[in-house]
């Protein structure tokens, strides 16, 4: 049984009999904490009567609802809970989720599973899923979506292959990032207001204040693309995460890219010079793309900081080659030495050809474009049939000893309409030409 030391008793004990002392004593208060709970607990329940704890509950579902949880998305939080625990591995030492560890792992039992289930089948064809599941507040990005056409066959003869010319994946990390249950997303948008108070004589009339407020929807998008693998390498799971990891994962991330590229560029408003007309002697595209981030500031009162200018390669490179008459480079003092940055605004380079069209850019502040994601990455692996209905043209995936692995994910992208002002979307020729002093 612990019993406590006096001062005296402390002072003539060694160090490591005050650390044995000092252990034993927190276990010893720990344990009298327990059971002083314990008891709390009887004593309040015996006295709690059953209105009081109905009471309770219904103050507990309150707080659930005005948090905006619902009791599906908490058991839904308490199972990620536990699978972090179960698997700490699943998250790296930056704390983000590793999607292609998680991968690796499950196909390792979920590939015997395909096997049988392709002998049962025959000719009939199947299809089974691998969901990927991303633990609560882990997903930073990384996991995105699919591909919109197949990906062309791989060998399954080496488990790595000389990849193709690709463009990376980025823009993700400058939008508002988040996550859903929701398949239909219902927001609301003000209209813009017509007209404002003013001071008015008696009698006359007033001006029209006009405020509305619409419900809008956002549904789901779906990303998703192919690829093809052979029987044998249902045995090379090394080989089969390449395909992933290279094709599916890859794949889906730029054409998510692609999708931001093109929803933005499909809204964003014009450039308009107003105060800034005429305002510059011999502007450059730098002096372009600075004039569209004052003017987006100005359009919407300073609320709105442009963070992202998408440029396209070539004019990049242009603007970086710039030099005056002794063949000494020219940055003008608003651009980082590296051109990466103007007036602290984030350049980022779009290749020629993808949604920013060579003498364009676009500028705004991304973190107004929502991006939820509402179904995360799966996999999934199956056999069917390909080709036309004319029988000379039909492919059996069985007959082939072919397997078809398919990725896809569930998002929504979505801007409120007052938000649009936040982007500008013009050519280095027309903003140049409003800012140009005579």
């Amino acid at each position: 049984m612990f019993v406590y030391k006096t001062e005296a008793q402390l002072e003539a004990m060694s160090a490591a009999e005050r650390d044995t002392y000092a252990a034993e004593k927190r276990a010893y208060e720990a344990g009298l904490q327990k059971e002083a709970i314990k008891e709390a607990n009887k004593v309040l329940k015996a006295e709690l009567t059953e209105a009081q704890k109905a009471e309770i509950s219904t103050q507990v579902e309150a707080l659930k609802l005005s948090l905006g949880i619902t009791k599906e998305q908490l058991d839904e939080f308490k199972e990620d809970l536990r699978t972090i625990k179960e698997n700490p591995t699943a998250v790296n030492g930056r704390g983000q989720f590793d999607l292609m560890g998680a991968i690796e792992e499950g196909l390792k039992t979920f590939l015997p599973k395909v096997k049988e289930t392709a002998k049962a089948s025959g000719r009939s064809g199947f299809e089974i899923e691998m969901t990927v599941k991303v633990p609560v507040n882990m997903n930073t990005g990384s996991v995105t979506t699919g591909y919109s056409v197949p990906v062309a066959y791989v060998s399954q003869d080496q488990t790595t292959y000389a990849e193709d010319v690709r463009q990376q994946e980025y823009i993700l990390n400058y939008l508002s990032k988040g996550s859903t249950s929701k398949a239909t997303i219902a927001y609301v948008d003000k209209s813009p207001t017509e007209g404002t108070m003013t001071i008015t004589a008696e009698g006359a009339l007033k001006p029209l204040i006009s405020i509305a407020f619409v419900i809008r929807y956002s549904q789901a998008r779906k990303m998703a693309g192919r690829t093809k693998i052979s029987e044998e390498a249902l045995d090379d799971i090394p080989f089969i995460m390449s395909a992933i990891r290279n094709e599916l994962a890859y794949a889906h991330s730029i054409g998510v890219q692609t999708d931001v590229f093109t929803t933005v560029s499909a809204f964003a408003p014009a450039f308009v010079a107003g105060d800034l007309a005429a305002s510059t002697t011999l502007p450059s595209n730098y002096d372009a793309i600075r004039a569209a981030i004052y003017a987006v500031k100005i359009a919407s009162k300073g609320k709105y900081i442009p963070n992202v200018a998408l440029v396209p390669s070539s004019d990049l490179y242009a603007m970086g080659a710039t030099k005056e008459t002794t063949g000494q480079y020219v940055f003008p003092p608003f651009v980082l030495p590296d051109g990466t940055k103007i007036s602290g605004v984030q350049i980022v380079e779009v290749p020629d050809g993808v949604s920013v069209p060579a003498g364009s850019f676009i500028v705004g502040d991304f973190k107004k474009l929502h991006y939820e994601s509402y179904k995360s990455f799966t996999v999934r692996i199956g056999q069917g049939i390909q080709g036309s209905a004319t029988a000379a043209n039909i492919i059996s995936d069985f007959e082939s000893n072919m397997y078809t692995l398919i990725g896809e994910s569930r998002y929504h992208l979505w801007i409120y309409e007052n938000e649009k002002i936040a982007f500008i979307k013009s050519t280095f020729a027309a903003v140049k030409t409003a800012i140009t002093k005579p």
